[in-house]
């Protein structure tokens, strides 16, 4: 599972013009979310099975927008066990 600090680089990296102002964990059984900012959801998995489920998610929200009328989150960035994407608003 990837750190705290090694999500924010990574998050920094991707998204330089962001600047970090506040970082929380949130901790579930499978994976680990650093919310960043109150706006953006860097997601992790804490094993090797949930790192396959993680991309799995990614392909997933890549494909439901425009089929169903829900708000999704909408994938930034992705890299082996670690998913960008903004928060939705009101959650």
């Amino acid at each position: 599972m990837l750190t705290i600090d090694a999500r924010v680089e990574l998050f920094k990296k991707q998204f330089p013009e962001e600047k970090v102002k506040s970082v929380k964990e949130r901790d579930g059984s499978n994976f680990s979310i650093v919310e960043i900012n109150h706006t953006w959801m860097c997601k992790s998995a804490k094993t090797q099975e949930g790192i396959a489920l993680l991309e799995r998610e990614k392909n997933v929200l890549t494909v439901l927008p425009g089929n169903i009328e829900a708000t999704i989150p909408a994938p930034l960035y992705y890299e082996e066990n670690f998913l960008v994407y903004k928060k939705i608003p009101g959650s």
